[in-house]
């Protein structure tokens, strides 16, 4: 065979093994193995995997139950329990009125659950006006449409891993961010750094903007905030108030609050905020948290940008 033909074969080949990776989305916050075992010492973690994150499946034990997968930073590869991973594009759903969770796409079968508006699952097949959906890790079930809309969580920015003393690693998403400027960035990290002369800001008066935090089990927690841009930077005083970020731009007058329990029940808070206090700001107790979710309801008006800036997020344990 002509070799310039056999090379072509070959890139044929290759290009097509790259065109068929399929995508996954994993239904666990987990870890990623350097080799397909989950016997102790056996192998080492990687890299932790949230729920909701999409990776790419480059390998797939025909006669076994791992998959190795690629990260989204092209470079970072390891092996994840097949059944801890849907094959698939990510589509995520956010309810919109109470509804019922069927064992079957059929009214007359089992209800499994009751779930509160707000909650959000990932969407694995559909059959005709039926969703089957994922919940949480283990809750699997049928819905029917015309109570969701695609979740915002779809819109979000991508998620960040933060510790909470106490509590442990968690999860925290942005339904926004400002971009970088002026020297500082504006990650919803910042809201977990300890350290008030950093901030999490969005754009065009961010009301109705949000961060959620995932925790790793369910807790009863405390939230105290730091409010506002708590710096003075003087490269700023051409714009007034001697460079007083925290007078400059917007702070947050009061705040939505939403949380879910271990069973997936939505309640509903609002907190206010007093302004001129760059300090921490009770923000209410929760009981059997496993998602809260801090949304911007109302906004004291900066001097000079309409930005609105966070500065710290604190949750105990109770």
């Amino acid at each position: 065979m002509n070799k310039k033909l056999l090379l072509l074969i070959f890139c044929c080949i290759f290009m097509l093994t790259i065109a068929c990776k399929k995508e996954g989305v994993s239904l666990i916050n987990i870890g990623l193995r350097d080799v397909p075992s989950d016997k102790k010492g056996a192998f080492k973690w990687i890299k932790d995997v949230n729920r909701g994150q999409v990776v790419k499946i480059i390998e797939e034990q025909a006669d076994g139950e791992w998959m190795k997968v690629q990260l989204p930073d092209g470079i970072t590869e390891g092996w994840i329990q097949k059944n801890y991973l849907h094959k698939g594009k990510k589509q995520v759903i956010e309810f919109t009125d109470s509804s019922k969770l069927y064992d079957q796409p059929d009214t007359a079968s089992k209800v499994k659950a009751n779930l509160a508006a707000g909650s959000r699952a990932l969407v694995l097949k559909q059959k005709d006006q039926w969703y089957n959906i994922n919940v949480n890790y283990g809750v699997d079930g049928w819905v029917k449409a015309g109570s969701f809309k695609e979740g915002s969580d779809a819109e979000s920015q991508a998620r960040v891993e933060v510790y909470i003393g106490g509590i442990g690693k968690s999860s925290v998403e942005a339904s926004k961010t400002l971009a970088d400027s002026g020297g500082y960035t504006y990650t919803v990290a910042n809201l977990f750094d300890k350290n008030p002369g950093t901030t999490w800001q969005v754009g065009d008066g961010g009301v109705g903007e949000w961060v959620e935090v995932t925790l790793p089990q369910p807790e009863n927690i405390s939230v105290a905030m730091i409010n506002g841009f708590a710096k003075i930077d003087k490269k700023f005083s051409q714009y007034g108030a001697d460079g007083d970020l925290y007078v400059l731009n917007n702070r947050v007058k009061s705040m939505k609050i939403e949380y879910w329990d271990d069973q997936n029940r939505r309640q509903v808070a609002t907190v206010n905020f007093d302004d001129e206090i760059r300090d921490y700001q009770d923000a209410g107790v929760y009981q059997n948290v496993t998602r809260i979710r801090f949304i911007v309801d109302s906004v004291y008006k900066g001097q000079k940008w309409n930005d609105t800036a966070l500065a710290e997020i604190k949750i105990e344990k109770q």
